[in-house]
């Protein structure tokens, strides 16, 4: 049987369940959600999460999942992929379903977000340099891990494993994401946005984020709507070869990047700087239209209009103030 530990509250209980082998699940903020794509066992008609620890507990689980409307109790042993609660699950203005909870030996109550970034890595990574998962390999070319797409398993063009761990796809359809050094790195930077995440290039942290602004046109990059989501940012550039393949796999719908044309002729990023060279253009293009996006070739695309209302979103990460265990 597991022991339920009464913390604090805030929103939602916050509790920690002790296992009588002195294992802790403790409850992930309202923010991560871990992604594994197949759960070890499932049980349903669960009466509530202390049951369901109850039955998961024992079978050394690593997290464990709750839905609070279906009563579904889900156990998972390892993830491949976090995705983050909507803002509105995030400031309390919209319902949250599945409540999680993580396998841990430290004792704290609810896992602090940083925690919570180390022990999404640990059951990622375990102890290999990249995921033992989809045949992915270290490059030490671009010190990042890499796996073709078609490695994956999905429908998805590029895939749609390792979700913000992921860096970018080259043009062979190489999917690239952090090692685990560089996943165990992302504690020590924090990003002002609710859908933000921290992420290297050339050595260089920032902040990524895909910022819904709700204007269409070309305004919403020449007037950097971007902090609008999040702090500091700035429509994106593009800053690295796998940038092209980045905006497409953390986009939602269409592949907005930061270069625009203000006459017509000539294009620049947002800010009037000069774009670098062998930038990649689709046959035929710059073609004078204001806005550039991405194509599912991984090639620059001039557009009239967003579909979207969305911006992709760079901006600098600040550094922690909080990177311990608890």
């Amino acid at each position: 049987m597991s022991s339920l530990v009464v913390l604090s509250s805030f929103l939602y209980l916050v509790v920690e369940f002790v296992t009588d082998a002195k294992v802790y699940y403790r409850k992930l903020p309202l923010r991560f959600k871990p992604i594994s794509y197949s759960a070890m066992v499932t049980y349903n008609n669960v009466a509530d999460i202390n049951d369901c620890v109850d039955l998961l507990a024992p079978q050394n689980v690593a997290f464990i999942y709750f839905s609070l409307s279906q009563l579904v109790c889900e156990g998972h042993m390892y993830t491949v992929a976090y995705g983050f609660y909507t803002e509105g699950e995030q400031n309390g203005t919209s319902p949250v379903d599945y409540v999680y909870y993580v396998r841990d030996i430290v004792s704290c109550g609810c896992a602090s977000g940083k925690r919570t970034e180390q022990l999404l890595a640990q059951y990622t990574f375990f102890e290999n340099i990249c995921p033992p998962f989809y045949n992915m390999q270290y490059d030490p070319a671009t010190r990042y891990c890499f796996d073709q797409a078609s490695e994956q398993n999905s429908s998805s063009l590029y895939g749609n494993k390792f979700s913000f761990y992921r860096v970018g796809v080259d043009f062979s359809n190489n999917v690239f994401m952090l090692n685990r050094a560089q996943a165990m790195q992302t504690v020590k930077y924090d990003c002002d946005g609710y859908l933000a995440f921290a992420t290297v290039y050339n050595n260089q942290w920032y902040c990524y984020m895909v910022v819904t602004t709700g204007v269409i046109d070309v305004t919403a990059v020449t007037r950097n709507l971007c902090p609008e989501g999040l702090k500091d940012g700035y429509p994106i550039k593009i800053i690295h070869p796998l940038i092209y393949g980045q905006i497409h796999l953390q986009s939602y719908d269409e592949f907005i990047t930061g270069i625009v044309t203000y006459n017509g002729l000539n294009y620049t990023y947002f800010d009037n700087t000069t774009l670098p060279s062998g930038l990649r253009w689709a046959t035929g293009e710059p073609a004078g239209k204001p806005m550039v996006i991405v194509s599912d070739q991984l090639e620059l695309v001039t557009v009239t209009n967003s579909t979207s209302g969305t911006l992709t979103c760079l901006g600098p990460v600040t550094a922690s103030k909080k990177t311990g265990l608890t």
